[in-house]
């Protein structure tokens, strides 16, 4: 689907069940958002949701989040209730970083192995979190269960638990084979 016409039109899906996004959606500056009330929120392959500016993209599903290409200067806001959430392609990055990430999953894992590249902050609530290469210009903020740095990490400050206050820069490396 592609938003043509005015500037700023937003888009919202909502579905009693799983919601799927089989081919790409891009708008003119304008929101995406998607629920699934008792089901599962998946992108397949090759398909792309972007804003095409600085609005936000919201998905939020009771089971598993899956998504692939998420485009936008704006932030980006994924939860899920009772599953977990993988990003299968790089959340910002290049000449496209995002304004702030937030992924909720809190009896789940959510995995950002591809990349992640925000200019604000990057906040995680999940039983586990698994990131690959990061560079967030704010505060990455990691709540839960375990933390599992599979790339080279960068961030304004670390805070690790709710009522942490934040450490100051943090970068860690991945370990040399």
């Amino acid at each position: 689907a592609t938003n043509g016409g005015s500037s700023g039109a937003r888009l919202h899906l909502r579905a009693g069940g799983s919601a799927a996004v089989n081919k790409s959606i891009v708008l003119n500056d304008g929101a995406f958002s998607s629920i699934s009330d008792r089901g599962t929120f998946a992108q397949a392959d090759g398909a792309l949701i972007a804003t095409l500016g600085s609005n936000a993209i919201a998905v939020s599903a009771a089971g598993n989040v899956t998504t692939r290409y998420l485009l936008t200067t704006g932030d980006v806001d994924l939860s899920s209730t009772a599953g977990s959430i993988t990003a299968l392609a790089t959340l910002g990055g290049g000449t496209q970083s995002v304004a702030n990430v937030s992924a909720t999953a809190k009896v789940g894992t959510v995995s950002v192995l591809n990349g992640l590249q925000t200019r604000g902050k990057a906040s995680f609530d999940a039983a586990e979190l698994k990131l690959g290469q990061a560079i967030v210009g704010g505060v990455l903020r990691a709540d839960g269960g375990s933390i599992v740095f599979q790339g080279n990490v960068e961030a304004g400050g670390l805070q690790v638990g709710s009522k942490a206050t934040p450490a100051g820069s943090f970068a860690m490396a991945a370990p040399s084979p």
